[in-house]
């Protein structure tokens, strides 16, 4: 399926059905959007499909966003008020709500028309896209159910962004959501420090686990 960003780009999607969907007409499903569809759908889809045969997850439609390259993902995922090329300092400021209103306004109401979903969301992504994650829980805390975050590239902007998820940590006390960060073993020190100062922070939240 093909949906229309603006007027001149078309972002594709991929679509990835549990098992019992074909046999159980009526059922609905959770909806996990993945990031980097083009690399990370079909693996995401696999440990779904293998965690739900185990119980430990519900059965679950896997919809992989592929991104329209390395200028159009660095446009995307970056947030507003930083840069998309850190090392340029001439770089134009990221467009992530624009991505953001693709999601909630076309993406979203798309799948939902087109494919037996229960309304429970989650949005996973990594690296730069585990940014655009966590911005997009800070931005739009209810527009998603769950946030998956793989080594979030935080240490962008000296770690601005983990200066946002405290201050917004600290604005909602009352949010009661899941926010799942990890971290690759081979990461580099810039990537790893910035991880552990938001672990740090999400520590003394009190509501991490």
């Amino acid at each position: 399926s093909v949906l229309r960003i603006d007027s001149s780009e078309a972002t594709s999607y991929r679509v990835h059905l549990p098992d019992s969907y074909a046999r159980e007409p009526h059922r609905r499903y959770p909806v996990v959007y993945v990031l980097d569809g083009s690399s990370q759908d079909v693996h995401t889809s696999a440990s779904a499909e293998l965690m739900a045969r185990l119980g430990a997850m519900p059965e679950t439609v896997v919809i992989g966003i592929p991104n329209t390259g390395s200028e159009g993902r660095n446009r995307d995922y970056t947030p507003p008020g930083m840069r998309q090329d850190a090392d340029d300092a001439h770089s134009p400021a990221g467009l992530a709500d624009r991505f953001l209103d693709f999601l909630q306004h076309e993406l979203i109401p798309q799948v939902e028309r087109e494919y037996r979903a229960n309304g429970e969301r989650v949005l996973a992504g990594n690296s730069r896209g585990g940014l655009f994650v966590i911005h997009s829980f800070i931005a739009r805390p209810a527009l998603f159910h769950a946030w998956i975050a793989n080594s979030p590239a935080l240490w962008r902007d000296d770690a601005a962004m983990v200066r946002r998820l405290d201050a917004f940590l600290r604005d909602h006390r009352d949010l009661r959501t899941t926010l799942f960060l990890s971290l690759g073993g081979a990461e580099n020190a810039k990537m790893a420090g910035a991880y552990r100062q938001a672990e740090h922070r999400l520590l003394q939240d009190g509501r991490a686990v």
